[in-house]
């Protein structure tokens, strides 16, 4: 069986989990993000999503029960534990119920993944899991494909990092690349030192991390005028909101629930002297040829499970505006399934076409060793409009799946797509779309 016979299986791993896509009763386990996502090209959604956190068995407690020394093998997106890593992979492939050497692999891979970090991570794949081909794909440029677009600035803020990245005609404009040291995990732990300093006389022996989670996902909300809203709970103390955390417990709280987010755009609340991310925005899109502006102002693309915030958007929208030069305009993107991204990203372009030719299959890595890898990508930044246009797609998708196929088919020029049982080609012309470049699937 050759490597364009099998379906390609999809593989995000992030700083606390790891995105697949095959169980569909995978229990989650309350007290650890879910960051790690695999599943099968040309599906909307993984069908795995497990912690890449890993926990071993190290000694007794003093009361004779067991610790478990907790760490994650992959930290803002870089893996540093390898032998760790490789568990996790391991556990994503059996919960997806999958052998690997029948599959090949599309790797997302952080925008400050080293050659040697490349490599590695070739090595273990076709050494340990005998996948029959790899194929490395930037995660940021998966975001952008993901929502039907090869030109845009990508604001991709996950566990512990945010990454600014401008991308032109699916290009990474390296030099204007940014990034914020600030993820939902400091920002998790900023509002566990706030609410515990100031319920203490609720939470006596403090918060911990998941009830501050808990906190931050069901109340947490991004400011928009920072300083009205402090001035307006300062004055109004009718308008706390109360959390019941299940155990008897119901807490109301004040403008803890907005101050903890505050610092993505004044990172000065955690100590740190970085400009915020909208600052940064600008930045990296300054540091871009002027003709290329416009478009990526007109396509920030919002990703990672960070940006859910409830008001991230529109402070994004609102920061944005008060930074650019008058008469410009600005769209932020903010689709529903942001924090799957880059898996969708990248399940969109391997069922989209047949370009094996960017893949590294098992025989080349023999022959050559784990550097040929450095030659191959999904999504070639020198060779990105072109590699699209003339590919032909063979593929099987839902009826939400095609709705972004033929998105990024429009989008990027695909001559046309054959839907399956049919004798025609759909034509992706301009007809079918809005001036918000929505599709009208009307007619078709």
């Amino acid at each position: 069986m050759s490597i364009e016979d099998v379906t390609p299986v999809v593989l995000d791993s992030g700083s606390s989990s790891i995105k697949v896509s095959l169980k569909e009763n995978f229990e989650r386990m309350a007290f650890l993000s879910q960051n790690m996502r695999a599943g099968f090209a040309c599906e909307n959604k993984p069908r795995v999503v497990i912690s890449s956190v890993t926990g071993q068995l190290k000694k007794q407690s003093g009361d004779g029960s067991n610790v478990v020394e907790m760490s994650s093998p992959i930290q803002r997106g870089i893996v540093i534990d390898w032998d760790g890593a490789t568990e996790l992979w391991e556990h994503a492939f059996n919960n997806l119920r999958i052998t690997p050497k029948c599959h090949p692999m599309v790797l997302t891979e952080s925008p400050f993944a080293t050659n040697a970090d490349r490599e590695k991570m070739t090595e273990i794949f076709f050494e340990k899991f005998n996948t029959p081909g790899v194929c490395f794909a930037n995660q940021a440029i998966m975001s952008l494909i993901g929502s039907g677009r090869t030109t845009g600035i990508v604001i991709e803020s996950g566990e512990n990092t945010t990454h600014i990245t401008p991308i032109f005609k699916g290009r990474v404009i390296t030099g204007a690349v940014n990034h914020l040291d600030i993820g939902g995990h400091q920002l998790t732990e900023y509002l566990t030192t706030m609410v515990s300093a100031e319920r203490s006389h609720i939470f006596p022996n403090g918060v911990t991390l998941e009830m501050a989670r808990q906190i931050k996902e069901n109340l947490g909300y991004v400011a928009q005028d920072y300083e009205l809203e402090v001035a307006t709970f300062a004055a109004v103390d009718s308008i706390k909101r109360s959390y019941d955390f299940g155990d008897g417990r119901v807490v109301s709280f004040g403008k803890e629930i907005f101050r903890f987010s505050e610092a993505m755009f004044k990172p000065s609340l955690l100590g740190k002297t970085s400009d915020g991310v909208a600052e940064l925005v600008w930045k990296s899109i300054i540091k871009t040829e002027p003709d290329m502006e416009k478009a990526l102002l007109g396509n920030i693309c919002l990703t990672g499970g960070n940006t859910m915030i409830t008001g991230f958007k529109e402070r994004m929208e609102h920061e944005l505006t008060a930074l650019i030069p008058p008469f410009n305009q600005i769209s932020v993107i903010a689709k529903d399934d942001r924090k799957f991204a880059a898996f969708n990203g990248g399940s969109v372009l391997a069922s989209l076409t047949n370009r094996w030719s960017h893949w590294t299959t098992r025989q080349e890595y023999g022959e050559s060793g784990a550097s040929v890898v450095h030659d191959r990508s999904l999504l070639p930044a020198e060779k990105c409009v072109d590699s699209v246009s003339y590919s032909y797609a063979v593929f099987t998708c839902s009826s939400n799946r095609l709705q972004t196929l033929l998105s990024f088919a429009f989008r990027t020029h695909v001559q046309a797509i054959w839907s399956m049982g049919t004798a025609e080609p759909t034509i992706p012309k301009r007809a079918y779309w809005t001036q918000e470049w929505n599709l009208d699937v009307r007619g078709m």
